[in-house]
C-alpha cells in the first residue's frame, strides 16, 4: 500500500513514483502551471529514460531488454515501457479549449520490436469530456465578446444591404459610368463580398462547433483563404481612391493616361497574388513540416486517434494559426504601407482644400470655414480606411471602462464603414440625387402619374392627336391667306373690294391683308 500511495499520477504523462518526479518536474510543465512546455519535458523524460534513471527503464546488465522510450505525440508523453506491453497514462487536464477527466486513461500499445504503435487510444478521453458552464453565468465580463459580436453583425448585415444599393444605382443609371464612379463601385463590391465572407465564416463556425461536423470544419478553414483576399483588397481600393484624389488634386492635367484597367490591376491584381503566396506558403508549412517529424521519429502513418481528437474539438486550420512571419509579410507590412501613403494622401488633400476655402472666404475665417473644413475631412476619412490605423493598438487590460468603449468603438466603426462610405459618395451625393430626380421625373411624366385618372396610354396619344391636328389647321390658314394675298397683288386691290369674282369673303375681313410690309415678309417666305 506504501508503495501504490507514492506513485503521482500526472495527467498527460504517466504514472511516477513521488520520489522520482517531484523534486525533477513538479509544477514545471506547462499542463501543471509552468513555463517549460510539455514537450520539452517528455524530451528529457527520454534521455533520462535512456540513461537508465527513469523507474521501469532498462539499467546495467538489462539494457539487452528491448523497450519504447518515453514519446511526445503532439498531445501528451507516452511513458516509456518494455516491448510487447501497453503504456498507460491519465488523461490531460485540457487540450484545445476542453476540459477532461484525468481519473480516465491513454493507452498506447509498444510493439515487440521496440516500436510504437501506430495510434493512441483516446477513446476513454473523448466519451468523458467535463461539461462546459456557461462563462456569462460565472463572470458576466465575459459576455462582452458575444455583444461585440452581435454588433458586428448588425453593422455588416446594415453595410451590405446599404451596398448591394449603392452599387445597384452607380451600375443602373449610365450617367455614373465615369472613372471616378467606378472606382467607387469596385470599392463597394470588394466591401460588400469581404462583410458577406465574415458573416458566412462566423454562421460556419457556430455550425461546426454545435455539431462536430468533419465537413463543415474543413470549409470553414477554407473559406479563411477568400476572406483574406477580399479583406486585403479592401486596402488595395482604398488607396486607388486615395491615389485617385491625391492626382485629380495635385496632377489633374496628367489624369488622362491613367485607365480603369490600371487600377483594376492594382486593386483586384496585386492582393491576388499576395493572397495566393501566403495560401501556398501556409499550406506547405503545415504539411510537410509535421511529415518531416514523424519521419525522424519513425511513426509508420499519421494518427487516428489524434485526428479524431482534433476534429473532435475546436478546429486546428492552418489558416488562422500562421506563422508570425508569414502574416507580417503577406498582410501586416502591406497593409501598413498602404494605409501610411492613404495618410499621406490625407494630409496632402486637406491641406489643398483648406488653403482653397481660405481664397474663396478671403480673410473672414469664422466657423463656417472650420465646419467646412471638418466635413471633408469626416467624408474622406472612412474612404481611405484611417479608421483602421485609427484602431490598430488598444488597450491592454480588457476589464476597465476605457478598454469597453474601445472595444465598442472599434467594432461600431469597422463593421458600419461601408454604410458610413456609402452616405456621403452616393445616398447624399448631390450629383447622384440629381440624377436620380430626373429619372424619377421622367419617368413621372411619360406615365402622367399623380394627374387625371384616366389611363396613361389614352393620354399619350390624345395629346399627339391634338398637336397634329392644330398643325395641320395652322398650315392650312397660313397657305390659304398667301394665295389671297397674292390674287389680291395681281387683280388689284380696286376688284376685290366687297366680294372677289372666285367667291371668296373679302380680303378686308382677314388680318393678313393690310398692305403693309409684315404681309409681303409672309408672302416671300411662303413662296420660297
Amino acid at each position: 500500500m506504501e508503495k501504490n500511495a507514492s506513485i503521482v499520477a500526472v495527467p498527460g504523462f504517466g504514472f511516477y513514483p513521488a520520489e522520482f518526479w517531484n523534486p525533477l518536474f513538479k509544477g514545471l510543465a506547462e499542463s501543471e502551471g509552468g513555463n517549460i512546455p510539455d514537450s520539452d519535458i517528455c524530451d528529457m523524460l527520454e534521455d533520462l529514460w535512456e540513461q537508465g534513471m527513469v523507474p521501469g527503464s532498462p539499467r546495467g546488465d538489462n539494457n539487452t531488454i528491448i523497450t519504447c522510450k518515453p514519446y511526445w505525440d503532439t498531445v501528451t508523453c507516452i511513458p516509456g515501457t518494455n516491448a510487447g506491453s501497453t503504456a498507460v497514462l491519465p488523461c490531460m487536464k485540457e487540450y484545445e479549449g476542453r476540459q477532461f477527466y484525468t481519473s480516465h486513461n491513454i493507452t498506447r500499445e509498444c510493439l515487440s520490436n521496440g516500436t510504437w504503435a501506430a495510434t493512441t487510444d483516446y477513446t476513454a478521453c473523448l466519451d468523458h469530456l467535463v461539461p462546459t458552464p456557461d462563462p456569462c453565468m460565472m463572470e458576466s465580463s465575459l459576455c462582452r465578446e458575444d455583444h461585440e459580436l452581435y454588433i458586428y453583425i448588425l453593422g455588416y448585415t446594415v453595410s451590405m444591404v446599404a451596398l448591394v444599393l449603392a452599387i445597384f444605382i452607380f451600375l443602373y443609371f449610365k450617367e455614373m459610368r465615369c472613372l471616378r464612379h467606378k472606382i467607387h463601385t469596385n470599392l463597394f463590391v470588394s466591401l460588400l463580398t469581404s462583410n458577406l465572407c465574415w458573416i458566412l465564416i462566423a454562421v460556419i463556425q457556430h455550425v461546426s462547433l454545435s455539431s462536430n461536423l468533419e465537413s463543415l470544419s474543413s470549409t470553414y478553414c477554407s473559406s479563411h483563404v477568400p476572406l483574406r483576399y477580399f479583406h486585403l483588397s479592401n486596402f488595395f481600393w482604398m488607396f486607388v481612391e486615395g491615389l485617385y484624389l491625391f492626382l485629380q488634386v495635385e496632377a489633374s492635367f496628367s489624369f488622362g493616361s491613367i485607365k480603369l484597367r490600371h487600377c483594376l490591376l492594382l486593386g483586384w491584381g496585386v492582393p491576388l497574388v499576395i493572397t495566393l503566396v501566403w495560401t501556398i506558403l501556409v499550406y506547405c508549412q503545415s504539411e510537410f513540416i509535421p511529415r518531416s517529424l514523424d519521419a525522424q521519429v519513425g511513426l509508420a502513418g499519421e494518427d487516428e486517434n489524434l485526428e479524431s481528437l482534433n476534429s473532435s474539438l475546436l478546429v486546428n486550420c492552418p489558416y488562422t494559426t500562421a506563422d508570425w512571419k508569414l502574416e507580417l509579410l503577406a498582410y501586416n507590412i502591406p497593409v501598413f504601407l498602404l494605409l501610411a501613403c492613404n495618410t499621406v494622401f490625407l494630409v496632402w488633400i486637406m491641406a489643398v482644400v483648406i488653403s482653397k476655402l481660405r481664397i474663396s472666404q478671403g480673410a473672414a475665417v469664422n466657423a463656417h470655414f472650420h465646419l467646412r473644413a471638418a466635413k471633408a475631412l469626416v467624408v474622406i476619412v472612412p474612404l481611405l480606411g484611417i479608421t483602421y490605423l485609427i484602431m490598430i493598438v488598444g488597450p491592454r487590460e480588457p476589464d476597465d471602462l476605457f478598454s469597453q468603449i474601445f472595444i465598442y468603438t472599434r467594432s461600431i466603426l469597422l463593421s458600419f464603414q461601408g454604410f458610413f462610405i456609402t452616405l456621403p459618395y452616393c445616398f447624399l451625393n448631390s450629383e447622384v440625387c440629381n440624377t436620380i430626380k430626373v429619372h424619377w421625373d421622367r419617368w413621372k411624366t411619360t406615365r402622367d402619374v399623380g394627374t387625371a385618372q384616366q389611363s396613361t396610354r389614352n393620354s399619350v396619344v390624345t395629346a399627339g392627336f391634338i398637336t397634329v391636328c392644330d398643325n395641320i389647321s395652322r398650315s392650312r390658314a397660313y397657305t390659304y391667306h398667301t394665295v389671297r394675298n397674292s390674287i389680291a397683288e395681281r387683280r388689284g386691290l380696286e376688284e376685290v373690294k366687297g366680294r372677289d369674282p372666285s367667291g371668296l369673303p373679302g380680303d378686308n375681313d382677314s388680318p393678313y391683308i393690310n398692305g403693309n410690309s409684315e404681309n409681303k415678309e409672309v408672302e416671300t417666305k411662303f413662296n420660297n
